[in-house]
């Protein structure tokens, strides 16, 4: 969801989390969220086991409800003043299908695997490329059977957004120099093992209706922290 990342917006599912479906058949998948800005736009991800999420929509709501913007015409999205239902079409051949976005934004993390000991201070890093002079990066963190979680989000003019939960030890700092935007954690203890993802909002003209209808994530490659010894008190 994103409304300017205010603390306290949440989005969650609708009933089960495991769809069972035939082929041909349209599938819909719904969620609920909440928030006090009028200005939402909220977008679908679809992850393949042990791959990066995939962007597939965006569909604005309340004062953008008109704003919409998709990868393939088989995913539709309607959304109200609460809630946004996707709709699939062809759901099987979708399983199968393998969505590609063309653009010359790109964010990479050259470390796939990262160990630690309890009470470490971990960096794991990122770097980016975009002609845009104002990126935006985001860090998310994604448990076991888990989805991903956003933690925080750096801009170029020094600005920056974390939740709550990730203020005290997760730290990230962007270097417009060296293009890079490393997640720093201090005190690392053993639940915090899970992959996390670097983002970055691609480069876009026009006002900021426009920006958000040609909106699609770039999400860097996996890493994750492993082979904590020692769990933390």
């Amino acid at each position: 969801m994103g409304t300017g990342l205010v603390s306290g917006d949440n989005i969650q599912p609708d009933k089960e989390k495991n769809v069972t479906t035939k082929e041909t058949e349209t599938v819909k998948l719904s969620c609920s969220y909440s928030t006090n800005s009028e200005y939402v736009y909220l977008y679908w991800y679809r992850q393949y086991p042990n791959k990066e999420p995939q962007y597939l929509l965006l569909k604005g709501a309340r004062s953008y409800s008109s704003d919409a913007q998709t990868s393939d015409d088989r995913f539709q999205s309607t959304t109200s003043r609460t809630s946004t239902e996707l709709t699939i079409t062809d759901s099987l051949l979708l399983l199968a299908a393998v969505l590609e976005c063309s653009t010359q934004d790109s964010v990479n993390q050259p470390t796939r695997v990262q160990t630690a000991s309890e009470h470490d201070v971990v960096t794991l890093h990122c770097t980016y490329s975009t002609s845009d002079q104002y990126p935006y990066l985001y860090w998310y963190q994604q448990k076991t059977n888990g989805f991903p979680v956003y933690m925080l989000h750096k801009l170029s003019t020094g600005s920056s957004s974390s939740e709550k939960e990730f203020e005290e030890r997760f730290h990230a700092d962007l270097n417009k120099s060296s293009s890079s935007v490393p997640l720093m954690i201090q005190d690392v203890c053993v639940s915090d093992s899970a992959v996390y993802y670097c983002a970055l909002r691609p480069t876009v003209t026009g006002n900021t209706r426009t920006l958000y209808k040609n909106l699609i994530h770039n999400i860097a490659s996996l890493q994750y922290i492993k082979h904590i010894r020692l769990p933390c008190l």
